[in-house]
């Protein structure tokens, strides 16, 4: 019962959460505007099976959102329920498997292992760096993949023996092969765990020899040879993962981000999650990729520097102190496939990254505070000098987090806290400021959301989508010679460049009075959306074209442009209504 504490004190912290709405930040997409979502049909389950979105496999999520949906409708404060409840679960399983971890070291069992894995599982559960996994109903993957991943573990320690190489209970370790499963059908965070698995072997459990040369060889074989049925699932997660984030054309390109950078950037993420979550301040739900790294800046230096300390530590540490190895190199294990290496999106680092990593180290120091608890004095306060410092620690923390919580409120709360975290700290990236600025624009705040993107293009002057947004409110408020430079700028710098053309046509069409210039335009458009001989990207540019060559007479251009608009889903009903309207064709 003494896991309930931690999981009642993570209510308490994530009780904010509850009240928060949906943010428009990938919840429409997967959520608010998801159809598949809206029950447990034949159809929907076959669609959460088989399609990955966003990058990711996720159909045990998908059920999750649908059974919530289920009971709750949309209301946002019956997801952010199910994500916190899940959380406080995995709370307080982070307990149990401390306790039960710590309790075979010497001079750490018996109320030291429950004070250990107290501190364990509140200094986890409780820390700000939780928030985004939790608050954010987006990131249900990341809970509901570790609530199975911690299960798969609790049923392996079941299922072996500290000491001993052959397996104590064979359904217990097939349980854990089927939790694993459960947990990779949530989120791909467990396709390392077999390798998670070998470090426990080796510490505390103390199952598989000191040195990689002798796992090999006699017992330790065995062990490692009973791995493979987690090996094999993790490494079918791992390409799933990988096909996942190519189909949604998120991994960029070593063009775009080169193997100097990646390194930086694993580097540099290792340190990051350490020292936030000693000094949780300034977090953000963005850290966006710096433009122009330079790996010689200060911080990267001491990154570099806190790796080879880090490697050193896993290697001092394999016959002194294998907690301390273990949990380094669980640390780092669980953190390669977000280090940058695979890069996906624009964050640099992120702090739901943090979910899984930071466990090993949490479980060190419920050990070292079960040793400080068996070496205080026998005196009859000893519980109180060890309890209050504990006791504090919880306090300082379900404040922070409450305090994080408030930040996922809504979109705009969420974007306006970024903002100033990017305003204290340096801006490395526009993109906060333009997310502020289109939710400001979605809201009709028109002056406020001109001066966010502005502020967006002076961190960034090559952010597309800031220049877009930009030009299409300045035309919306009349000030046209700017909206004409905004979506030129637009043109210039947005990937999907025929969205500004169309745009600016309409500009010249419509408000300039200069037809010929909107033709070129919406010609230009048609080129972009035809590049390299693909399916067109949309045919809103020939609707476009269609419409103004209609406007200066040339209906026979016009009627071409229109029956190719009407060939799509996008355009066909206006392409009809604006073919419907032309005069029949000459015979």
């Amino acid at each position: 019962m003494a896991c309930v504490a931690p999981a009642a004190l993570v209510v308490l912290a994530f009780w904010p959460a509850l009240g928060a709405d949906f943010v428009r930040w990938d919840d429409p997409t997967l959520v608010t505007e998801n159809p598949r979502i809206r029950g447990l049909t034949a159809d929907n389950l076959a669609w959460m099976f088989t399609t990955p979105v966003m990058g990711h496999y996720q159909p045990l999520t998908w059920i999750s959102y649908a059974l919530d949906w289920m009971v709750w409708g949309l209301d946002p404060r019956g997801f952010h329920l199910t994500n916190v409840l899940i959380h406080a679960a995995n709370t307080a399983l982070v307990f149990a498997l401390a306790r039960r971890l710590i309790a075979p070291w010497p001079r750490a069992g018996g109320w030291a292992a429950l004070f250990g894995g107290l501190v364990a599982a509140g200094a986890w559960g409780l820390h700000p760096l939780r928030v985004e996994s939790v608050a954010w109903v987006t990131e249900r993957r990341d809970v509901l993949s570790v609530l199975f991943m911690l299960l798969a573990a609790s049923a392996y320690l079941r299922a072996v023996t500290p000491g001993e190489a052959a397996l104590r209970s064979r359904p217990w370790h097939r349980a854990a092969v089927a939790l694993l499963a459960l947990s990779l059908l949530a989120k791909a965070w467990g396709m390392s765990f077999f390798v998670l698995l070998l470090i426990l072997d080796f510490a505390p459990l103390r199952r598989i020899a000191d040195h990689p040369r002798r796992w090999l060889a006699g017992p330790a074989r065995r062990v490692v040879v009973q791995k493979w049925p987690f090996a094999a699932l993790g490494a079918a997660a791992a390409v799933g993962a990988a096909l996942s984030q190519h189909t949604a054309l998120a991994t960029k390109s070593l063009e775009q981000w080169g193997v100097i950078e990646r390194a930086v950037q694993a580097c540099y993420g290792l340190l990051f999650y350490v020292l936030k979550t000693l000094a949780p301040a300034d977090l953000s739900p963005l850290y966006e990729l710096p433009k122009g790294l330079d790996p010689g800046a200060p911080l990267f230096l001491l990154s570099y520097v806190f790796v080879a300390a880090l490697i050193g530590v896993a290697l001092w540490g394999l016959r002194r102190a294998p907690a301390f190895s273990a949990a380094a190199l669980a640390y780092a294990v669980t953190l390669a496939p977000v280090l940058g290496v695979l890069q996906s999106g624009e964050q640099f680092v992120a702090d739901r990254y943090s979910y899984v990593a930071l466990i090993g180290w949490m479980i060190v120091l419920g050990w070292l505070a079960s040793r400080a608890w068996r070496s205080a004095s026998a005196a009859a306060g000893r519980g109180l000098l060890l309890a209050l410092p504990a006791v504090l620690l919880a306090a300082l923390l379900v404040r922070a987090t409450v305090r994080q919580s408030g930040a996922w409120a809504d979109t705009e709360s969420l974007w306006r806290h970024a903002a100033a975290v990017e305003e204290r700290t340096g801006p490395t990236g526009g993109l906060v400021f333009s997310y502020l600025g289109s939710e400001l624009e979605r809201q009709g705040r028109t002056g406020e959301a001109i001066r966010a993107h502005a502020r967006a293009l002076e961190v960034d002057p090559d952010l597309g989508r800031s220049w877009f947004s930009l030009g299409n409110l300045l035309r919306r408020a009349g000030e046209w010679p700017r909206a004409e430079e905004a979506l030129r700028e637009a043109a210039r710098t947005l990937p999907q460049a025929y969205m500004a053309r169309v745009n600016l046509g309409n500009l010249y069409l419509f408000n300039l009075d200069r037809a010929a210039d909107a033709i070129e335009q919406y010609r230009l458009a048609v080129a972009d959306v035809e590049a390299g001989g693909r399916r067109p990207l949309s045919t809103v540019p020939y609707l476009a074209l269609g419409v103004a060559l209609r406007h200066t007479g040339d209906l026979d251009g016009a009627r071409r442009m229109l029956s190719r608009a009407a060939e799509s889903d996008e355009t066909r009903q206006a392409a009809l209504k604006e073919l419907a309207d032309l005069p029949p064709a000459a015979p």
